[in-house]
């Protein structure tokens, strides 16, 4: 009688959400999506903002939607600790480019940006200033002091998030600037730029007097004329 109930239970379970040993790229992450109440509480909103991101990186509105009876500033939260993990990404392209030979000053057109990961902040090579900072950001999302829980975030923090949106910005605004063929193929595949500049804009975080570079339409079509001029070279 206890086998028979133990198989019961396991065929009312949900089914389990995981690549199996083997599993080729293009067929990985293929289950199909669950609702939001059937995840982990703890860590509903990660997931959930995991599965948008892989299954529609471009929606750029559903994205921003918090899920139903969740906290704002949760959402926004797990918005950040994804943008700092996808932008590791963005520096692996960039490393072999983006180096001291290159790229001496953290410019973005022609304004220098300094590092505030120092006690002083002080001018720091691109990739350092990109280093160091998602670095000082990853520390401070995972800080018990600042962010003890994952399913509550107090308001007073919102300043916080101010500032990881203004670094994370530069890094990405110094990308578009000086090394575009990398940024225009990484923001056709994430749209990580437009994905930070709609969290920006829903939570008033980086003020307008402070934007070095266009915003994301205007990024979008100059991604579209690249694009379009490299596709002609190659048919030459």
């Amino acid at each position: 009688m206890e086998n028979k109930k133990c198989k019961k239970e396991d065929t009312d379970a949900p089914p389990l959400r995981r690549n199996r040993p083997g599993t080729k790229f293009k067929d990985a992450y293929k289950w199909k999506a669950p609702k939001f109440s059937e995840l982990d509480p703890m860590f509903a909103c990660q997931e959930y903002l995991q599965l948008l991101v892989r299954d529609e990186p471009t929606n750029i509105n559903k994205l921003m939607e918090v899920p139903e009876k969740q906290s704002p500033y949760v959402w926004e939260y797990e918005h950040f600790r994804q943008i700092c993990l996808e932008m590791n990404y963005l520096l692996v392209l960039l490393q072999e480019e983006c180096v001291d030979g290159n790229c001496i000053y953290m410019y973005i057109e022609e304004s220098v940006v300094f590092c505030g990961a120092h006690s002083t902040p002080q001018e720091c090579c691109p990739m350092n200033y990109a280093v160091h900072n998602l670095d000082r950001v990853t520390a401070l999302l995972n800080s018990d002091k600042h962010f003890p829980s994952r399913v509550y975030v107090k308001e007073k923090y919102q300043k916080y998030f101010r500032g990881i949106a203004f670094r994370l910005y530069c890094i990405l605004g110094h990308a578009w600037s000086e090394h575009a063929s990398i940024f225009y193929k990484f923001e056709g595949e994430r749209s990580l730029y437009a994905r930070l500049m709609a969290l920006s804009d829903r939570f008033d975080l980086i003020p307008k007097k402070m934007l070095l570079f266009p915003r994301p339409d205007i990024v979008a079509a100059c991604m579209a004329v690249h694009n379009r001029d490299l596709l002609s070279l190659h048919r030459q």
